[in-house]
Parts: structure tokens; sequence; C-alpha cells
């Protein structure tokens, strides 16, 4: 999941370092919500035959 979201920032121009800051921000807002919501965080489904293919359209280009 995160990976993919990386992978997004470096390519629209962010730094690693950055990317990883955009990460943090991100699972400081997961994290808060589960607080304040009193909820357990479910991964969101991902279907691997989409992700396979958006790494070889991507290799593509």
């Amino acid at each position: 999941m995160f990976r993919a979201y990386f992978e997004r920032k470096v390519s629209e121009g962010k730094t690693k370092i950055q990317a990883l800051i955009c990460i943090m921000r991100k699972l400081i807002k997961i994290i808060y919500s589960m607080m304040k919501h009193k909820t357990a965080y479910d991964l969101p489904k991902i279907e691997e035959k989409m992700a396979s293919d958006e790494k070889c359209a991507k290799m593509l280009v």
C-alpha cells in the first residue's frame, strides 16, 4: 500500500525523504482518526493483478 504511494510521490518529483515525509503524514492521519473514532485499522483490499499490470505498464512507457 505505501510502496505504491512512495513510488508515485517520487515520480511526481519529490525526493525520497520528501516522499517518506508524505507517508509519515498519511500514517499520522490514519492513527489520529483511529484514536478519535476508536476503530481498528483495516487494510484496503488491493487486487494483485491490477498492481502487477501497473508495474508492467510503467516499464513499457
